[in-house]
């Protein structure tokens, strides 16, 4: 029986090959992550499309993980104004400004 990071059966969640698809998500969730992270220094890179979709794979993938992202200093703000209101906060997007 296959289990998440909080002892959760993901048999049913992920079917079968779970174990694989979950470490596809979290890659996918770092690999975004990374690129939300560099897009904060480089202005060619929207960071917040790229931390929104590690959110999403990180959903998926770990819970725990998702729970980091949601309480960074750095990214949580950022989903907290997307997950309230579905947008972006003008204070965030007049930041690289």
């Amino acid at each position: 029986m296959l289990r998440d990071d909080t002892g959760a059966n993901v048999q049913g969640r992920c079917g079968r090959g779970g174990a694989a698809i979950r470490l596809m998500w979290l890659g996918l969730g770092w690999v975004s992550l990374g690129f939300g992270a560099a897009g904060i220094v480089l202005p060619v890179l929207p960071t917040t499309p790229f931390v929104i979709l590690a959110a999403l794979c990180f959903a998926k993938g770990s819970s725990v993980m998702a729970d980091r992202l949601n309480r960074s200093r750095l990214f949580g703000p950022i989903l907290g104004d997307w997950r309230t209101s579905g947008a972006i906060a003008h204070a965030t997007k007049r930041l690289p400004l």
